[in-house]
């Protein structure tokens, strides 16, 4: 009975530890009030994204001067990005999403969107 238990518990502890590990994303950023959406090209979620803080103002940088010159909100960037899902309960507008994302690293950002990532539709264009 005693093996059985250390069996159950060992396969529960090694279950649990590829939970938060990193992984690489490409996807659809989108920025604006009350807004960091991220829609992975593989996906049909929409992620709320956080992140460090010197990755994220440089996309939240240029989706708002996107925004600025096409004089229109929500615009969309394309993001290569190392992160993990955030093990949390949302606050806010983050409950309106179907998952939380961390950025730990930014590797690409690009205001030209890839062909098979262009149908993807951000929360802010439903708006």
């Amino acid at each position: 009975m005693k093996s059985f238990i250390s069996v159950l518990l060992l396969s529960t502890l090694f279950s649990c530890s590829h939970i938060n590990e990193e992984k690489e994303y490409s996807g659809i950023y989108t920025f604006g009030s009350e807004i960091s959406s991220f829609i992975p090209c593989n996906e049909n979620k929409e992620y709320w994204l956080n992140g460090n803080k010197t990755d994220m103002k440089l996309i939240q940088s240029e989706v708002i001067k996107l925004s600025t010159q096409r004089n229109a909100p929500y615009q969309n960037v394309y993001i290569e990005f190392t992160g993990k899902v955030e093990n949390r309960d949302p606050v806010g507008f983050e409950e309106d999403f179907d998952g939380l994302l961390y950025l730990n690293k930014l590797d690409i950002y690009s205001e030209v969107i890839p062909e098979y990532c262009e149908n993807l539709t951000p929360h802010a264009e439903n708006e």
